[in-house]
């Protein structure tokens, strides 16, 4: 699903292209384009990290293995869109689809 979004968008990893502005404290709000909106709402896990909540916001995609899922990652003053394998303990967002 967030390849054909992000397809569907020109097929830039543009991460502010993605972002709810009122919620990002960035300088270039201008981007935003589309439908779907984030918002920095961190993520929980087990003590070891921050949570940067109002920072970042990390959400599942539902390509998984046993133990590890990947995710997309957005960050606060970067305009790339990450991608990253995590641990299935860690409790961040989910992407919803209206159909």
């Amino acid at each position: 699903d967030w390849i054909k979004l992000i397809q569907n968008n020109g097929g830039e990893m543009q991460s502010q292209m993605f972002k709810d502005s009122p919620y990002w404290q960035e300088e270039d709000k201008s981007l935003k384009k589309n439908e779907f909106s984030t918002r920095p709402a961190g993520y929980g896990n087990n003590g070891e990290h921050p949570n940067n909540f109002k920072e970042s916001s990390i959400l599942w995609s539902r390509t998984k293995t046993e133990e590890f899922a990947w995710t997309v990652i957005f960050e606060t003053n970067k305009n790339k869109i990450r991608k990253a394998e995590q641990h299935l303990t860690y409790g961040f967002s989910i992407r919803c689809i209206k159909k």
